[in-house]
């Protein structure tokens, strides 16, 4: 909501307006204070007024100046909103100075922290949070603060509050959960067997375990643990048999395993639902539709069902009935995942104004959402070879945004795409000064580095050290071995692809595998490989022009049965 400069509010409107702007636990403090005192009053109506910056800024001023932690509340409250980290992180300490019993407050200067990369702070400031919470306050605040900063940074951060001999059992399961979600499959093992110890009989735990094997390919052991979780919590792991094999690439079995929970009347719409998702993952469209089609009869599994179908119509270049699906599906309440597959095919269409429109919407909304909703507009534009409009997007958000380091980091790559390259590697070293422990940063210069036969060593060392820090990260899997087949050492190259592969079956990691394979001269295996990634993302450009550029022949999506076996 907007107040225009020219508009005239009363007295009693204006107020109604700030208390809405407010959070609930900090209305009731600074609601009768902001009526009479006019620097919060102005603080608020510039935030109203759309200058986030500024208004950040004004209110971590107010913060240093004023003793009433409500003030600093605030004031880290709307530097999270505008996403002005520096503003956020002064005004969260403030806070905390002021009210040092708060576990809000150790959690607000946790969260800051760890935005802007600095590890140490975080951790004991999560440290004094666990104090004040117990594990289970830990537990239930770790969802929403992965969503904010990421599971990497998160699980960094919070490494000490696990690793304490005093962790239970819950806390256990949770942080193994996060370690998997961090790309750390021996720490989240770790955990695992430690909460088996507490709780031999736990299923759950079985689970995660069964998971670590799989993406080490250790089928035996995967499938085993997996049978083992669901006969001992039917209820919350019975697909866990299913997980691990499509894990481990054996979609058949998997087909098996859901068709037999079918017949025995076990989850009939789950199952089915997650029978729709195989065939589309497969590229068989045509099945996946009458499934999904189906499942639109189903309460539960209607909503996921109609994204698909928008989805597949898009696939098929139905581009007019996906778009009215979207559209629907943004009618009911679909937030920025799905308006962002709408924006993009109004920009196929040359329809920029209504794209961003349905992305500012959601700004509109949550105001919080205005960095991402930059992101993604540079990042739509960037897909439609608008890299100078895509660049101009962050060259603002930059300012807007107080320099935000995932501005710089997005910035930097689209320097890259445009053949900035000597630009983009400043900016990369800035980041990594700023960030030396940030695998992710490591990981896209060194990558940088490689992909422009550049500085081998140096990419090397850098992509290494990220993966100390994220050991199963297939982003960073994918990197070394492109280093190394750089360096001419296909044969090294070759098991990091399959390692990377497994853990995420992506275009560009698949793109790379068969590339390395067929520089070793196994050109059959790689157009296996080629050909069930195309079933997957027909689309992929760096794919379809790797196929290209080895063949000499423009690809051409395999059938099903093609794609469904290595």
């Amino acid at each position: 909501m907007n107040v225009k400069h020219d508009s005239r509010p009363t007295t009693a409107t204006l107020l109604a307006l700030l208390l809405l702007l407010l959070p609930v636990h900090t209305a009731g403090a600074l609601s009768q204070q902001t009526a009479t005192d006019p620097d919060l009053t102005l603080a608020e109506l510039t935030l109203t007024n759309g200058d986030c910056r500024a208004a950040a800024e004004k209110f971590q001023k107010l913060a240093v100046r004023r003793r009433e932690a409500a003030v600093a509340e605030r004031a880290a409250a709307v530097g999270a909103q505008c996403s002005h980290l520096d503003a956020e992180l002064k005004s969260a300490r403030r806070w905390q100075a002021l009210d040092p019993k708060s576990p809000d407050a150790a959690r607000a200067r946790a969260l800051a922290a760890i935005k802007l990369g600095r590890t140490g702070e975080a951790r004991d400031a999560l440290g004094e949070f666990h104090q004040m919470v117990t594990d289970r306050g830990v537990i239930e605040a770790i969802p929403v603060a992965s969503e904010a900063v990421g599971a990497w940074p998160l699980f960094a951060a919070l490494t000490p509050v696990f690793d304490s001999p005093k962790a239970r059992y819950d806390l256990l399961i949770a942080a193994s959960d996060l370690a998997l979600d961090a790309f750390d499959f021996a720490a989240a093992e770790r955990y695992a067997d430690r909460a088996l110890d507490e709780d031999p009989a736990s299923g759950e735990a079985r689970a995660r375990l069964a998971t670590t094997h799989a993406m080490r390919g250790e089928s035996i052991d995967a499938i085993a643990l997996a049978r083992e979780a669901v006969a001992l919590a039917p209820d919350d792991r019975r697909f866990a048999v299913v997980d691990t094999l499509v894990r481990l690439d054996r979609l058949a079995e998997a087909r098996q395993e859901l068709t037999s929970m079918q017949a025995d009347g076990i989850a009939a719409v789950e199952a089915e639902l997650r029978l729709a998702r195989l065939d589309f993952q497969a590229g068989d469209l045509d099945a996946a539709q009458r499934r999904f089609g189906a499942l639109l009869q189903a309460k539960d599994a209607a909503p996921e069902a109609f994204y698909f179908l928008s989805m597949i119509a898009e696939r098929q270049k139905k581009f007019d009935v996906a778009l009215e699906g979207y559209q629907r599906l943004i009618s009911a309440g679909a937030g920025v995942m799905v308006r962002s597959r709408a924006a993009r095919l109004l920009l196929k269409r040359g329809d920029q104004n209504d794209a961003f429109a349905l992305l500012d919407a959601v700004v509109t909304a949550d105001p919080s959402a205005g960095l991402e909703v930059e992101l993604i507009k540079a990042s739509l534009l960037d897909e439609q070879k608008q890299g100078e409009a895509s660049l101009a997007i962050l060259d603002s958000a930059s300012e807007r945004f107080a320099n935000h380091p995932s501005v710089r980091y997005q910035r930097a790559l689209a320097l890259d795409k445009l053949g900035q390259y000597r630009d983009s590697f400043k900016l990369l070293e800035v980041l990594l000064k700023d960030r030396p422990d940030d695998p992710t940063i490591m990981n896209a210069y060194g990558y940088s580095l490689a992909d422009r036969n550049q500085q081998l060593p140096r990419a090397e060392q850098l992509i290494v050290k990220a993966l100390a820090a994220a050991p199963d990260n297939p982003a960073v899997l994918d990197s070394l071995a492109w280093v190394r087949f750089r360096h001419g050492d296909a044969a090294s190259a070759l098991p990091l692809l399959e390692r990377a592969y497994r853990v995420f079956p992506d275009a560009e990691i698949a793109a790379h595998w068969g590339e390395v394979l067929w520089a070793l001269e196994r050109q059959a295996e790689a157009r296996v490989i080629w050909a069930r990634a195309l079933a997957r993302s027909p689309d992929a450009e760096i794919l379809r022009a790797t196929i290209v550029r080895l063949t000499g022949a423009e690809p051409v999506p395999p059938p099903t049965e093609a794609a469904t076996t290595i």
